[in-house]
């Protein structure tokens, strides 16, 4: 089961990826002079066409390595290289 601590961490990460890029992309498209009639409607369009994108990659990074963590809490990984080691110790 996925523990209260990862959920609040994916939900944070989520609000933190959203807010940059609302930061970064209302601060291309007013400040970086790229279009030449910058509208709202404009602004909107380009925020929606990004947006996914954007925020898409870091959660699937950070998505693998909650799920790695998840593994060696439960023992998976950590058990069985640990095993491994023993073994090829032992001969």
């Amino acid at each position: 089961m996925v523990s209260r601590e990862s959920v609040a961490f994916a939900a944070l990460l989520t609000v933190m990826l959203a807010t940059g890029f609302l930061i970064t992309n209302a601060s291309f498209y007013w400040l970086g002079e790229r279009v030449a009639a910058p509208t709202w409607d404009g602004w909107i369009a380009n925020f929606a066409r990004w947006h996914w994108p954007f925020v898409r990659v870091p959660l699937i990074f950070a998505g693998l390595v909650l799920l790695v963590r998840l593994l060696i809490r439960r023992g998976g990984v950590v058990s069985s290289a640990t095993s491994t080691g023993k073994d090829s110790a032992a001969s």
